[in-house]
């Protein structure tokens, strides 16, 4: 069960208040057909057109992390027993808190990719789930949300959608879904690229300006020290900006920018992304990203 205060605002519910792990496993359910049940740390990502919003999970199996895992003796619960030649699946799902009918998207014979689902804005908790029958593991992420609509001649900006790079430029969010990362992380040295969408615009003729940023986050406490008495000067965030045309009629705006950032070190950091038109306050989105050691 999630803490208390939750139930009562679910949409409020962050994937940590959900999670399934052990640190309260008196409040964890782990069902027959995948007793081994573990939290996957996939992107999510909400696109707001409207008075309609596209939610994108990403999805994967995670590792077994069990502590039976490597051990020579039998695991009898994960035989694959009557499950066995059943198909992988994977499936995103809303539940609605005005007790509408729950939104689901579903998918056979995979464990990773992503999937999306367009409904309209509200508040809801979200599930997106993979399970292998065979091997008896399954991986969730679950969290509330709650979008609101967009009016009309508002500049908003949607999440940031980390993918991998492609030749070939998506120009519409569908397109790029196949590409979209597991999780927010990539290796040193690697190649990303990232995804957004432009809505409430196209009411009049404007032009847009766009200020993409990476920095660290989390620095270390020596490093902190370091900064604060100027013995070593701050990490500047890498930028990058550019001017373009607004939609010339109202909808959404779909965008895509590949990064090469070679000399990123393993940590935590942070790409955000601005929108700035005249006579409008500033849209802002961002997403936290890892980079890990090869």
């Amino acid at each position: 069960m999630p803490p208390g205060k939750m139930l009562n605002t679910p949409s409020l519910a962050a994937p940590g208040d959900l999670r399934a792990d052990v640190e309260r496993p008196r409040s964890l359910y782990a069902p027959a057909y995948a007793p081994v049940l573990l939290p996957m740390e996939g992107q999510v990502a909400f696109f707001p057109r409207g008075s309609r919003v596209v939610v994108v999970g990403t999805h994967f199996l995670p590792d077994d992390t069990t502590r039976h895992v490597g051990h020579d003796h039998p695991i009898p619960w994960l035989d694959p027993g009557t499950q066995d030649g059943m198909l992988d699946r994977a499936g995103i799902f809303l539940v609605p808190l005005d007790g509408t009918r729950i939104k689901s998207a579903q998918i056979m014979g995979h464990t990773e990719g992503a999937l999306s689902l367009e409904v309209p804005s509200g508040s809801y908790v979200l599930s997106t789930e993979t399970w292998s029958p065979r091997k008896h593991r399954a991986g969730r992420l679950r969290m509330g949300f709650e979008s609101q609509p967009v009016p009309e001649d508002v500049a908003s900006l949607s999440d940031i959608l980390m993918l991998r790079p492609s030749s070939k430029e998506p120009e519409v969010l569908a397109a790029a879904l196949p590409q979209a990362l597991k999780k927010a992380e990539i290796l040193t040295g690697q190649t990303f690229a990232i995804a957004w969408e432009v809505s409430g615009l196209g009411f009049r003729s404007e032009t847009l300006l766009f200020e993409v940023s990476v920095s660290p986050i989390n620095r270390g406490v020596l490093r902190q020290i370091g900064e604060f008495l100027r013995i070593t000067k701050p990490a500047r965030p890498l930028r990058l900006s550019w001017e373009e045309p607004g939609p010339l009629s109202p909808g959404s705006l779909f965008r895509y920018l590949n990064l090469d950032l070679p000399n990123l070190k393993a940590g935590k950091y942070e790409v955000r992304m601005v929108l700035k038109t005249v006579g409008r306050a500033d849209a802002v989105s961002a997403r936290v990203f890892s980079v890990q050691e090869r």
